[in-house]
């Protein structure tokens, strides 16, 4: 069976740009303040002052990631690479942190339990 390349090409970039717009709307940004570096559909998005590789759109798009947890992911990244350490991928890292607030509004809901 011989692969049609371009056609199988058009696809994934129809995909990409389909991902890419749903992480726009998600967001609240207009798609046109959004574009793909060097016009290389599905490599890196720049997207409201920040580069997004195309495993990280799936993620956000799928997961529901919110403009202000990626901010958080970003501030943390940079702050680890400043002081020379290793960080989560953005799927360890909002995993982690959904835990975390899963555990405080427990805590939360215990503690005004407690005052009743």
């Amino acid at each position: 069976m011989k692969i049609n390349k371009t056609k199988l090409r058009k696809h994934y970039e129809a995909s990409c740009m389909g991902y890419a717009k749903a992480l726009c709307e998600m967001w609240g940004v207009l798609p046109e303040n959004c574009w793909w570096v060097a016009d290389k559909v599905g490599e890196v998005l720049f997207c409201s002052d920040n580069y997004l590789d195309m495993d990280n759109i799936i993620y956000c798009v799928e997961h529901d990631v919110t403009y202000e947890e990626y901010l958080a992911f970003q501030e943390m990244t940079v702050n680890a690479q400043a002081y020379g350490l290793n960080h989560p991928s953005l799927d360890e890292w909002h995993r982690q942190a959904k835990n975390e607030r899963q555990l405080q509004e427990l805590v939360n809901e215990l503690e005004k339990n407690e005052g009743k």
